[in-house]
């Protein structure tokens, strides 16, 4: 029974723009995700225990900061659309000798956007608005590949800053 309800892989990784009061329909697909990079992350509340003189044990627990939820993957696309998709910036278009070029000139780098992930037996998880950071690693060596690693920290949104929705039974 419970091997029915777990989830394997990942299929599809999507991102869009952040709407206002809705999640996305349309995403921009994200390719080439290096082989066992992708997790999604839930991290625990920030807590503090309230000691009083009067007694040995805590008298009260309070959060003090919440939990985040965190999407990591690596990428071997570090096409000059996908860095201005993932970290702003500008591209600028080919001239003669010299190919397209991303700049991060006039870019605030503070980034938001969707996220849709698809696992390979269909679960499906939704950030509908995500904090980016893409950090690129050129691995100058025979051995490696150059790699954008995406972290998206969800963020407040009207519909949840998680959702996680399961196959439609049959399908």
């Amino acid at each position: 029974m419970g091997a029915e309800n777990s989830s394997l892989g990942l299929k599809y990784i999507g991102v869009a723009d952040v709407t206002a009061n809705a999640v996305p329909t349309v995403y921009t697909e994200l390719e080439d995700a290096v082989i066992d990079s992708a997790s999604v992350t839930e991290n625990e509340p920030t807590t503090e225990d309230i000691r009083i003189e009067q007694s040995r044990g805590i008298y009260r627990t309070i959060t003090t900061e919440e939990g985040s939820t965190v999407f990591a993957v690596q990428l071997y696309d570090v096409s000059v659309d996908n860095l201005e998709l993932l970290k702003g910036g500008t591209v600028t278009a080919p001239s003669a000798g010299k190919g397209k070029t991303w700049s991060n000139k006039d870019s605030s780098f503070e980034v938001n956007k969707a996220v849709k992930l698809e696992t390979l037996d269909g679960y499906k998880l939704y950030i509908p608005n995500g904090r980016v950071v893409a950090l690129v690693t050129f691995a100058l060596a025979k051995s490696g590949l150059a790699t954008v690693s995406l972290t998206i920290t969800a963020q407040d949104h009207t519909e949840g800053s998680v959702l996680w929705e399961e196959p439609v039974a049959g399908e």
